[in-house]
C-alpha cells in the first residue's frame, strides 16, 4: 500500500489526531477490508509514552477482528521525521509498512530490510538497492534502476548512467555523509557503489558478500571513478541511516 491508498479524510484524523495526543505518541493501525483502508487508533500503553509506543494485545484482536492490518501508524510529537532505531527493529519484525505522522505530515516507509547483514542477491539485495533503501529511510525515493544482468550492467555503464543521467544528483569532487561514491577494480566503467558515511567510513554492499561498513581506506580511495551528491539531500538525514545501524544485528 502507500499513501495515495488512504482517502483524505482519513489522512487529515490522523494528523488531528496525531496533534491531539502531544505530548504522547499517537499509535494505530491501518485496516483494509471490504470497504477500503481505514485508521483504526490504538491505546498507547508504553510506559513512557512521551517517548515511543506500545499496542495492547487487546487491540491487535480487535484490529484483526475488522480486517487485514496492512500498516502501523504511530507520531513522533517532537517533530522527527524518521524513524528512530527501536522503530525500526520493530518495523523489521512486523514486515508491514508504517506511517509516521510528524510536524503535519504523513510518510510512509516501506519494510525494508535492515542495511547492515543483508545477503547478496544481484537486482535484488546488492550495492544500488542498499543506497535506495538508505535513502528511503531518510525520506528521499530513488527511482528503480533497472538492469539486464551483471555482465550487461558493467557494459552497458549501468551504474554510472543510473547517476549521471538522475537530475537529481549532481557530481562532485570532494565527499561529505550521504555521498554515493563508484568504483571500479579494473574496468573502464563503474560496476559498485558506497554510501559514505562520515569520518571515513562507508557502507556497502560487495558481490557474493553480506552488506557491512567498512574504512573507505586507500584501496576504495584508489579505485574511485566519481562521486555523486543528492540536490534534497541535508545533513541531519544521516540520524535515519545510523538509527538502522545501531539497532541491527
Amino acid at each position: 500500500m502507500n499513501l495515495n491508498s488512504l482517502t483524505q479524510e482519513t489522512q487529515e484524523s490522523i494528523l488531528k489526531i496525531a496533534e491531539k495526543s502531544k505530548p504522547h505518541e499517537m499509535c494505530g493501525f491501518i485496516v483494509c477490508n471490504k470497504t477500503g483502508y481505514s485508521f483504526f487508533l490504538c491505546f498507547n500503553v508504553a510506559t513512557n509514552p512521551a517517548e515511543t509506543f506500545d499496542i495492547s494485545v487487546d487491540d491487535v484482536i480487535r484490529a484483526n477482528a475488522i480486517g487485514e492490518v496492512v500498516a502501523v501508524v504511530h507520531s513522533h510529537p517532537n517533530g522527527e521525521p524518521f524513524l528512530s532505531g527501536a522503530d525500526r527493529q520493530a518495523q523489521v519484525a512486523t514486515d508491514l509498512p508504517w506511517i509516521l505522522a510528524s510536524s503535519g505530515s504523513l510518510k510512509l516507509f516501506q519494510p525494508v530490510p535492515h542495511l547492515r547483514g543483508r545477503e547478496f542477491i544481484y537486482d535484488k539485495s546488492d550495492c544500488c538497492r542498499l543506497i535506495q533503501d538508505a535513502y528511503h529511510l531518510c525520506g528521499l525515493d530513488l527511482p528503480d534502476c533497472e538492469r539486464l544482468g551483471l555482465d550487461e550492467d558493467i557494459e552497458a555503464q549501468t551504474l554510472l548512467n543510473y547517476f549521471q543521467y538522475n537530475h537529481e544528483f549532481n557530481q562532485v569532487y570532494d565527499w561529505q555523509a550521504g555521498d554515493i561514491i563508484l568504483t571500479q577494480s579494473g574496468k573502464h566503467t563503474p560496476e559498485h557503489a558506497l554510501l559514505y558515511l562520515g569520518n571515513g567510513e562507508i557502507l556497502h554492499h560487495a558481490h557474493n558478500h553480506l552488506s557491512r561498513l567498512d574504512f573507505y581506506s586507500d584501496y576504495w580511495q584508489k579505485h574511485t571513478h566519481s562521486v555523486w551528491r543528492h540536490q534534497k539531500w541535508q545533513p541531519e538525514m544521516m540520524a535515519a541511516i545510523f538509527a538502522d545501524l545501531l539497532h541491527s544485528n
